[in-house]
């Protein structure tokens, strides 16, 4: 089974939309800050959360306890959110949290176990909620301006651009694993 949460209007084939909106006509109605969640344990192979995680408050830590705990070992969870530097993020009055890579990799129970290992100084969130989803990969979508830009700038200038400018950087994606096997957290 697959779920789109936070779908609002946009579907995709194949896909069971859920949003807490009933006028976006979801599949389910659901409060993913509040609710639990109606599927069963183990149940969901793969869940797309496009611009949805960026609007959640305190909420965000039961959506994330829910999704790990309905999905099943190796399913995917796709992620787009705004840039937390770029308009589309800071002026949207709804959005509430910024969501980085980094965000999503301190649910990882392996990168929480090395980091305590070397006496390092994060949130061990990953065991705190026991969730443990493993960033496989991101990729970052520049503005349309900054694309033409970096046709013609070395690494380096790309690179001071990224660090240095609002608005290079309008939205990231991420792929997350759910890890569901013991074994692999304690590496």
């Amino acid at each position: 089974m697959k779920l789109n949460i936070g779908s609002g209007a946009k579907r995709y084939p194949g896909y069971l939309n859920v949003d807490m909106d009933p006028g976006s006509n979801p599949d389910y109605i659901v409060n993913l800050e509040k609710d639990t969640f109606p599927f069963e344990d183990n149940s969901i192979d793969e869940v797309l959360a496009h611009h949805v995680l960026e609007h959640m408050g305190e909420g965000f830590f039961h959506c994330i306890q829910e999704l790990y705990r309905i999905c099943k070992h190796g399913a995917t969870i796709s992620v787009k959110v705004p840039h937390p530097r770029h308009d589309t993020f800071l002026i949207d009055p709804t959005h509430r949290r910024p969501i980085y890579p980094h965000t999503l990799d301190m649910f990882s129970k392996l990168r929480n176990k090395r980091d305590l290992d070397a006496g390092g100084c994060e949130t061990p969130i990953g065991f705190i909620y026991d969730v443990d989803l493993i960033v496989t990969r991101h990729t970052y979508v520049l503005d349309a301006y900054w694309q033409e830009q970096f046709q013609n700038f070395t690494e380096e200038q790309c690179e001071h651009a990224v660090r240095s400018f609002n608005n290079v950087i309008l939205e990231i994606e991420m792929q997350l694993l759910v890890n569901k096997d013991e074994s692999l957290s304690n590496r």
